[in-house]
């Protein structure tokens, strides 16, 4: 007698997944900053400032944040060895694949980034093998392939570094939305790219057997064990170290550059820096502070755009970023903090979104994209919202992510996509009018709610000494009305709420708290 067998396999979207909370994480309401540590931050702090030092050539070395002394975590090995197999596999399927990873990890070894271990040296009592694979960015204007090491892998004890043997530190970074913001107060403005920045950060040697990894160069076919001797993104202190280093770079080298260290500590996000002042003189200047003070940490600025040549005339053309795309008009776009910039018109702008392959929707197809509309100020809100209402709706209906939408629910839809692709015909100005020579600057805010969603907007009034005033949309911010039915005024109390947090907030980061 024949006996059917059914096996079954579970797995997890996780770009859909990290895309979604991506989109719901913007969407919400900004709060006041962070002043206080936890236990576990504070923890984590206070080891970094007993613990940083800098070397002859100033550069910054840290050591890793371990929550207590690092004895039993386990065979990470095998499961490294494991994941270079299925690369080694895939490169004999994709020979460009191959030659981006092994040009990636070469430049690596040859920048000093990483070290081989010679076969010699016999493997200490406590290490962990961080797996590594690529991933693919075709829209980089420089490198097409990043290898990203898992910190997270599991060992044969089922732990890892970064799930409870490293402290993760406090959120340092100044949230995307704020930065825009702060950039849009002058008038001529300037922005860099910070070179490799995680990897100008050198780790304290005694802790480099914790970041070795398993590679077999084109040029032998055998395994070989290298340590990476920096700061490496697939850890989790990894953000925090980084911005804990700018932050300390600016207390100790801001003093001889003052005009930088505000580029540093309110107008960076990640490895991106935005600043400016009201005069291209002035801008030149901030321009050559910051610049020196990157280089006193050992941090070498690149890809420079702004909205005016005579800002960047002092620096080499080498120097200068070469635009993401070219406008219909000739004009040059930048892809600055997720957005687009045109810095001739000196606006933001939005491209139109490809939905060539939604011909027939399905529930994971509307999520996949709905996260793709990346609004972080919220300039769209008006779109944003009637997504996050069918995204409710879709919720309700408790189709599975791959079951075609409804013929109701998709007509919707489709007519949603259609009215999407006029987004490339919205310009925001990226100055707000603010100067030193502004007469009065007033905030102004507004909120409403339907039974379906609630909304708060904000914009800034600045009236100038000659009487012009301008007026610009700061931020706005939705939220989808609960579930269970309330009552109207019940969710404009709601939406008063949501704008009241978000007028506070505007007013924090542009320390106008007194503005009318």
């Amino acid at each position: 007698m024949t006996q059917a067998i059914q096996s079954y396999q579970c797995s997890i979207d996780h770009d859909l997944h990290a895309a979604l909370q991506r989109f719901w994480v913007q969407e919400e309401a900004q709060l006041s900053a962070q002043t206080i540590f936890s236990i576990e931050e504070q923890k984590c702090e206070d080891h970094f400032c007993n613990s940083h030092s800098r070397n002859s050539s100033k550069r910054y070395v840290v050591r890793l944040p371990f929550q207590k002394s690092p004895k039993a975590i386990g065979d990470s090995r095998p499961a490294a060895s494991r994941m270079l197999s299925s690369m080694i596999r895939r490169f004999s399927c994709d020979h460009k694949l191959k030659c981006l990873y092994s040009d990636f990890l070469r430049e690596y070894e040859s920048l000093g980034h990483m070290t081989r271990v010679p076969e010699s040296i016999p493997e200490p009592q406590q290490f962990y093998y961080l797996p590594h694979h690529g991933v693919l960015k075709e829209s980089s204007s420089s490198t097409k392939l990043r290898v990203v090491f898992n910190g997270s892998c599991r060992t044969s004890s089922g732990c890892s570094l970064n799930e409870g043997d490293l402290h993760i530190g406090a959120k340092l970074q100044t949230d995307l939305s704020d930065v825009i913001l702060w950039w849009r107060q002058f008038s001529y403005v300037f922005s860099a790219d910070m070179e490799k920045m995680f990897r100008q950060i050198l780790v304290h040697p005694d802790d480099l057997r914790f970041q070795r990894i398993l590679w077999s160069p084109e040029s032998s076919q055998k395994t070989l064990i290298y340590q990476l001797a920096t700061v490496t993104y697939g850890l989790g202190p990894a953000p925090f170290l980084a911005n804990r280093v700018m932050k300390q770079l600016t207390k100790d080298e801001g003093h001889r550059f003052p005009l930088a260290t505000d580029v540093l500590l309110r107008g960076t996000y990640v490895d991106d820096c935005f600043g400016g002042a009201d005069s291209p003189q002035d801008a030149n200047e901030v321009i050559q502070q910051l610049d020196n003070l990157c280089k006193s940490g050992g941090f070498d600025l690149l890809k420079w755009t702004a909205n005016d040549s005579t800002i960047l005339a002092d620096l080499s053309i080498m120097r200068h970023a070469s635009s993401t795309s070219i406008f219909l008009d000739g004009s040059p776009l930048f892809r600055t903090l997720g957005i687009i910039w045109n810095p001739v018109s000196d606006a933001f702008v939005f491209l139109a979104i490809n939905t060539e392959n939604d011909t027939t929707p399905t529930k994971r197809k509307v999520l996949s994209r709905i996260a793709q509309v990346f609004d972080p100020v919220g300039w769209l809100a008006l779109i944003t919202v009637r997504a996050k209402i069918f995204m409710q709706e879709l919720w309700l209906t408790k189709l599975y992510w791959d079951d075609q939408l409804p013929e109701s629910l998709s007509q919707r839809w489709n007519q949603f996509l259609n009215q999407l692709q006029d987004i490339s015909h919205i310009s925001i100005p990226r100055w707000n009018g603010t100067s030193a020579n502004m007469l009065t600057l007033e905030i102004h805010g507004f909120s409403d709610a339907s039974r379906d969603a609630m909304a708060a907007v904000v914009y800034l009034r600045v009236l100038n000494k000659t009487n012009d005033a301008t007026i610009s949309l700061i931020t706005a911010k939705t939220k989808v009305a609960p579930i269970k039915k309330m009552t109207i005024p019940w969710l404009e109390l709601c939406a008063a709420t949501l704008l009241t947090k978000q007028v506070a907030h505007v007013g924090e980061v542009l320390n106008i708290s007194q503005a009318p």
